[in-house]
């Protein structure tokens, strides 16, 4: 992750946002521990299944 988000910060980014499957709660607390927040959930009509949008603020 460390070198995605320093690609986006090279690249005048101020913000990682990842969409992920929203049940996934393994991947979702382990984004978390890394810094990101969940800021909505969506559900796609072509999509059987919930996203979960989370986010990091890189300074």
């Amino acid at each position: 992750m460390n070198f995605v988000e320093n690609r986006i910060k090279e690249n005048s980014g101020k913000t990682a946002e990842i969409h992920i499957v929203n049940n996934n709660e393994i991947l979702k607390e382990w984004y978390i521990k890394l810094g990101y927040k969940e800021i909505r959930v969506e559900r796609p009509r072509v999509l059987p299944f919930e996203v979960g949008i989370i986010n990091k603020s890189l300074k």
